[in-house]
């Protein structure tokens, strides 16, 4: 009983927690202008000219996880008959091989560099998203993240073969481009390596490099898929200098109705607002998953993108994950889309979409697996392909989710034709003119507006801050634990920050008299920590915080904690922003909304 109330809680708490003031967005239903025309998936030609499609199957590069762990989101083409990648160095006639033989792999000796990989490469995806010029222009002060599980041994060595064959700049350790990391941020013990979760990597890397080929790298890699370790990796790559937007090609399924399988606190790991958080929404069809469904990330779903002259077309890929979310709230930003989102009461997926079909996949170059160029799709490709585009035009500082993507709707290429779901008649799993849940508001457009310039990011139109609250779920009981130990932190790591649940039951009351405000957290180090509370004003037109006299000091020990601090009298009716100060740490802030 107590968690189904909680859960009530969460839902009602996400509805009325607001930050700043709502945007007001009017999407057009009429494809905007952009690089890209729509098409039918049915009539889509086939990427690979020579290879008919017919004798082509896909894998799954992570296979199905445990309960609790993660799946990646990315699939290799593969030779039907043998199991064999498809690339430069396979035979496009493969013979058919006994069921209990495994095809022999290619030794590296085998690998041409020269060879020319199948699969789109930076030009391509360049022009295929109007980003040539944006793409050769900026991201030279930006940090793109990468959050994935376990260790891939060859990740800095395959990048740069990606690299030096595409003629992008250098980004190693030695020029300080490149940086991997554990789920801690140390840099002397890695987690075990995975053959699948190697493939992840590369693509990542790859088409991070292949939109924003200045930009720097951050690889962080969990300790494994397990959610909680995925969770303190999300909160290192946050916590990292320069990072303006972190990219998640994972995902969980979503799970009933009051029943999600992630906690507020492992969903608080996703909302760093000032940071742009991408996640794939998924390859298994109509289906939401975890974290892409919360409300502070933005849901990247995917597309087929196919090329004929040097007309780029594209169609809803019919794997990609969407649908309906049954425990998060629809965010502001998308409530406003009106009747356009008029068939989910809740959050819908996706929000922006990129090239996610195999059959017109990317290429990928890793040797941890089998070595050599691959054809590698899955929304696992897209979500680094907009979390690039974002570095690319500087409007980090301005997201809060995908709350930027539905207020500048001329950044994105509308998306027309094709399904994830069978015998679907709905926007939610078509791809239909204006907002559709398979591709969301579209894929990137990078002549959107003028080339931007990095020296002054553009701010939210609003002129507020702009974040999002932590996705509901659970009751705060299920907190994450602590980092593992061997951890080379030296600073406490304050994180699953979020109000008790009496405190959201107290807060949905009829005209609650709130006098204390209840809240739970965990430290990776025992530390010290200032807890203050601002209240949100009106000053000449401006938003502003102003604090309050109410303030508390703990000594608060590793792993969760619980506390609340007392008002002198009733908070009045408004928006109240909690922050959290571990000391020699990093602030964590959540927003209050008492009606």
């Amino acid at each position: 009983m107590q968690a189904d109330r909680a859960a009530d809680a969460w839902t009602k708490a996400e509805l009325d927690m607001r930050i700043g003031p709502r945007i007001a967005v009017l999407v057009a239903l009429a494809a905007p202008a952009g690089a890209l025309a729509g098409a039918s998936a049915a009539n889509a030609a086939p990427l690979l000219p020579g290879v008919n499609p017919a004798e082509v199957a896909v894998r799954r590069d992570c296979g199905t996880p445990a309960a609790g762990y993660a799946h990646c989101d990315a699939e290799q083409l593969v030779y039907a008959a043998s199991d064999d990648p498809v690339g430069p160095s396979a035979s496009p006639s493969q013979p058919s091989l006994p069921s209990d033989s495994a095809p022999a792999l290619a030794s590296q000796a085998d690998v041409s560099p020269a060879s020319t990989p199948l699969g789109y490469g930076p030009s391509e995806l360049q022009s295929a998203y109007a980003l040539t010029a944006l793409s050769a222009a900026n991201g030279v002060t930006k940090t793109l993240a990468i959050v994935d599980a376990y260790d891939d041994p060859n990740a800095e060595a395959d990048l740069a073969e990606y690299r030096s064959h595409y003629g992008l700049p250098a980004c190693t350790t030695a020029n300080s481009c490149f940086r991997k990391v554990n789920q801690t941020g140390g840099t002397t013990k890695y987690p075990t390596a995975n053959a699948g979760w190697a493939v992840e990597i590369s693509l990542d890397l790859d088409m991070a490099s292949a939109i924003c080929p200045h930009c720097k790298i951050l690889l962080v890699e969990a300790t494994s898929a397990l959610v909680s370790n995925l969770v303190v990796a999300e909160e290192t790559a946050a916590r990292a200098s320069g990072v303006v937007a972190i990219s998640n090609s994972y995902g969980l399924e979503e799970g009933s109705a009051g029943s999600p399988n992630w906690t507020p606190e492992e969903a608080s790991a996703f909302s760093h607002p000032g940071i742009a958080i991408t996640a794939s929404a998924g390859d298994n069809g109509y289906e939401v998953e975890f974290p892409a469904v919360l409300g502070t990330v933005t849901a990247v779903g995917g597309t087929s993108l196919t090329k004929s002259g040097s007309a780029w077309s594209q169609a809803a890929w019919s794997g990609t994950g969407a649908g309906c979310s049954v425990n998060v709230a629809k965010p502001a930003w998308q409530t406003a889309l009106g009747a356009a989102d008029g068939g989910c009461a809740m959050r819908t997926n996706n929000d922006v979409s990129a090239v996610a079909d195999p059959q017109t996949g990317v290429a990928v170059y890793d040797t941890y697996k089998e070595p050599g160029w691959f054809v590698v799709g899955g929304t696992s490709a897209a979500s680094p392909i907009v979390a690039a585009f974002y570095a690319l035009m500087g409007q980090e500082a301005g997201l809060g989710g995908a709350s930027w993507d539905y207020a500048h709707t001329n950044y994105f290429s509308n998306v027309i034709g094709g399904s994830d779901q069978s015998g679907c008649a709905s926007y939610l799993c078509e791809g239909v003119a204006g907002y559709n849940g398979p591709t969301g508001l579209g894929t990137p457009n990078g002549t959107g507006e003028a080339l931007r310039s990095e020296e002054k990011p553009p701010q939210a139109s609003s002129g507020a801050p702009v974040a999002s609250t932590p996705t509901p779920s659970a009751p705060a009981s299920s907190i994450v634990t602590s980092p593992p130990s061997g951890s080379t932190e030296l600073v406490p790591v304050l994180y699953g920050l979020t109000l008790t649940h009496n405190a959201f039951v107290s807060l949905h009351r009829p005209r609650p008299h709130v006098f204390q405000v209840s809240f739970a957290f965990a430290l990776s180090l025992p530390a010290r920590v200032l807890v203050t509370l601002q209240r949100q004003v009106r000053v000449h037109g401006h938003v502003r915080f102003k604090e309050l006299p109410y303030s508390l000091t703990l000594n608060a020990g590793k792993g969760r904690s619980s506390a609340h601090l007392r008002a002198y009298r009733a908070l009045a009716p408004g928006t109240y922003r909690l922050t959290l100060t571990p000391a020699h740490g990093v602030a964590r802030s959540i927003f209050v909304h008492v009606i």
